[in-house]
């Protein structure tokens, strides 16, 4: 792939359309994520909301988020449309029914290198299986309550 052709080829509205990233929400319709993928061609999709059901029940809707990724891709003429979703502390952060792993600063007290490397592979693992490409985590924030994590 050409990419600087790619480039040269692209309007304003689709070059602007790289860098957003629509999110979508638990209760978006099909029709309604479908057509703010036509209108803006989003770079990213942003999966948000914690989901509760199993994992089973689960399937299908991850399914229907790489549909919504593969018609975002066709619309950008090709170029890969990135899933993206928060999961600072382990994939339960996103999925209840996954395993949830300790807040960020936990990590940092813990001192266990090997531990957190540990954490970050079950993370990437999983979410890759789920379709995930992006993690926002780690989290690089100060605290400076040590009385709460958030």
């Amino acid at each position: 792939m050409d990419i600087k052709k790619l480039v040269d080829n692209m309007s304003i509205e689709e070059l602007c359309g790289q860098v957003l990233s629509y999110d979508i929400q638990p209760g978006d319709t099909e029709e309604e994520t479908l057509e703010v993928i036509e209108k803006i061609m989003p770079g990213s999709l942003f999966v948000c909301g914690v989901q509760k059901e199993t994992v089973e029940e689960l399937m299908p809707k991850f399914e229907k988020d790489k549909e919504f990724q593969r018609k975002a891709t066709a619309r950008a003429g090709g170029i890969p449309c990135i899933m993206a979703t928060d999961v600072e502390h382990g994939p339960g952060a996103f999925c209840q029914p996954l395993p949830e792993l300790p807040n960020p600063m936990a990590w940092g007290a813990c001192n266990d290198e090997k531990l957190i490397e540990r954490a970050g592979e079950l993370t990437g693992r999983i979410c890759r299986k789920l379709g995930i490409h992006y993690i926002f985590g780690p989290v690089v924030d100060l605290n400076m309550n040590f009385r709460s994590a958030v």
